[in-house]
């Protein structure tokens, strides 16, 4: 597969981390913070850990970040703390990994706890993370419907973004995502769904547009367009972008101020409110919410698309 390196080298640099930093574009609601705990463990229990913080029973886990002893021991008080993702195997992480249990999410979720530690995440954090990606409660059914997708149908990895075309973040964000998928074609299906934000009066306006585009066979075209041209969004903007990528104008018009088009539209603010949306770009992979309080796309999204694949593949065995 291709270097996540080279790809970041395709269209975005610093701005997308200074993004995801900044949470994206908000709606005003308050941030998850650090001190809450989340899910449920095993309380104060820990695993005996090795002199050096790693253990050669760990099979698969890097355990070269945790420098310190102290983040040698909060590691084994997390990954202790946490049970297997496998219904069937109720035991803690270290035990799942060192006993090879057959439930193949443990040793990547005990990775989880060892990158969030070595990164310096409090012990809370690094344990909500763990249970944001491999939690058994945390997968949301995001609805697809008709929304603008590419990728084969039964891809391993479905990505499912939720973005506003005036919000800068998701400028950044989602011309990434559609890189990816192009380098993870036969993995990955992407899947761009509506949420202009009431701050933005022009996003609206642009998602209409870009369903129009897309009934012509002309979404992605006219995605890019509507991105790279952020702060150029007037109804004379819009059908100038239609004009350019030679679309039938009165069907154009036509289009997006139907009442089919502000259907869809509202369509996906209600999906997105329903699954909790606070923020754009709001991203899910397989249903699970790529959170920017624990990940960012630049570090940890090649990662979690492996991670993925190798899952689907022992799921087939």
């Amino acid at each position: 597969m291709p270097s996540y390196t080279a790809l970041m080298s395709l269209k975005i640099g610093a701005g997308l981390v200074l993004g995801f930093a900044l949470g994206g574009c908000g709606l005003g609601l308050s941030s998850r913070g650090e001190g809450v705990e989340t899910g449920v463990g095993l309380g104060s229990k820990t695993t005996p850990r090795a002199e050096n913080g790693s253990d050669p029973a760990l099979k698969g886990v890097d355990l070269s970040a945790l420098s310190t002893t102290r983040q040698q021991q909060e590691f084994w008080e997390v990954a202790g703390s946490l049970f297997a993702p496998c219904p069937d195997q109720a035991v803690p992480l270290p035990q799942c990994v060192s006993e090879e249990r057959p439930c193949a999410a443990c040793t990547p979720m005990t990775q989880v706890v060892a990158d969030q530690i070595g990164r310096g995440a409090p012990k809370s954090n690094a344990k909500a993370a763990a249970l944001a990606r491999f939690g058994t409660d945390t997968v949301k059914a995001i609805p697809l419907h008709d929304s603008p997708a590419k990728g084969p149908a039964n891809a391993p990895v479905t990505i499912v973004v939720f973005s506003d075309f005036e919000c800068p973040a998701c400028r950044a964000a989602v011309p990434l995502l559609s890189d990816m998928q192009d380098a993870y074609a036969e993995h990955v299906r992407l899947v761009h769904k509506f949420y202009p934000l009431p701050k933005h009066t022009r996003a609206k306006g642009a998602a209409y547009a870009a369903i129009a585009a897309m009934k012509q066979g002309k979404y992605w075209e006219m995605e890019e367009l509507l991105f790279e041209n952020q702060e150029a969004l007037s109804e004379q903007d819009l059908e100038r972008y239609a004009a350019e990528l030679k679309l039938d104008m009165d069907r154009f018009k036509k289009d997006a101020a139907s009442a089919e088009t502000k259907a869809i539209v509202e369509r996906d603010m209600k999906d997105a409110e329903d699954a909790g949306l606070a923020y754009t770009p709001f991203i899910f992979v397989n249903g699970r919410q790529f959170d920017s309080a624990y990940f960012r796309l630049d570090r940890d999204l090649e990662k979690w698309i492996e991670t993925e694949v190798e899952l689907a593949g022992a799921r087939k065995r």
